[in-house]
């Protein structure tokens, strides 16, 4: 009975560890595709309206309201990288 136990409990608590181990080693890691949306939000918190670089209007993100949300999280003194690497209001989530 007792084998049984701890051959239940592992298999309770093994997915756990092991999606604990992978946001470990991948939490650090980003796609630079993100940081493109990190800028346009970046910009649009400051005032500079969605763009890339200030002065040039090209519509470079693809994803406006992860954009919006981001930069208002942004202005609430949330910061945005963090914010997307945990999905908070993600559209995905």
């Amino acid at each position: 009975m007792g084998a049984s136990m701890i051959s239940n409990t592992t298999s309770k608590y093994l997915p756990i560890f092991l999606f604990l181990c992978l946001c470990y080693v991948f939490l650090p890691e980003s796609i630079d595709d993100a940081y493109i949306t990190l800028r346009y939000s970046r910009n649009l918190m400051l005032g500079n309206g969605p763009v890339f670089n200030m002065g040039e209007h090209v519509e470079g993100y693809s994803n406006f309201i992860w954009m919006v949300v981001l930069a208002l999280l942004g202005k609430l003194g949330i910061s945005m990288p963090i914010a997307m690497k945990l999905g908070v209001s993600s559209p995905a989530s």
